[in-house]
């Protein structure tokens, strides 16, 4: 008999697919914040990860919840842009770690009081009380995530999570409803977006 899902799981299911939307709406509202800066929404993700201190791709790729190879790519572009540079990793000789130029901070600087404007006109009218409660939900769906994650058998046979980074979403166009990974969607938002570069 096919399990049927509970009335908590019909819940999640549509919790999940409002994410789904929210992703790109997200993304799409990200491009436009960013006009003007040299950036787009995916570079805008990778540059922002390592204003505090410099991080290593997998470092970025972890804190972002991303796939390694779009991130790797993402930072090779903001290298080649001048927004980032590379920079020796006393602690991994191979596993360089990238870090913002003077560009790039600039460029973040740009984009920071057009997204405060933003985020305080749309937290406004949803209300802090809703905001803190749905960040808790969002929380404590991803740590039941990650408890019932599956596992996998490495060669050694040991078990250890299973940590999917394809993060399959969902973007919605007009006459149009395409099944994405979150690489080809950072790599066709990455593309609509004319990059700048220093002479």
């Amino acid at each position: 008999m096919a399990v049927q899902r509970s009335p908590e799981g019909d819940l999640l299911t549509d919790f999940v697919m409002h994410i789904f939307r929210l992703n790109g709406r997200f993304l799409e509202i990200a491009e436009r914040l960013a006009e003007g800066s040299g950036l787009s929404a995916a570079r805008w993700q990778v540059l922002g990860a390592i204003l505090d201190k410099p991080l290593t791709v997998a470092e970025i790729a972890r804190k972002r919840g991303l796939a390694r190879q779009s991130v790797q790519r993402l930072a090779d572009a903001l290298v080649e842009t001048r927004m980032c540079q590379y920079t020796d990793n006393p602690a991994h000789a191979r596993a360089k770690l990238l870090c913002p130029t003077d560009q790039g901070r600039k460029a973040i600087e740009k984009v920071r009081p057009v997204q405060a404007a933003w985020a305080n006109q749309v937290a406004s009218r949803v209300g802090g009380h809703q905001l803190k409660q749905g960040l808790l939900t969002l929380e404590a769906i991803a740590s039941a995530m990650e408890e019932g994650a599956p596992k996998r058998r490495d060669h050694d046979g040991a078990a250890r999570r299973r940590k999917d980074r394809s993060h399959t979403v969902v973007l919605s166009e007009p006459g149009n409803s395409e099944r994405m990974t979150f690489e080809d969607q950072t790599r066709a938002l990455d593309s609509s977006t004319q990059v700048c570069s220093l002479p």
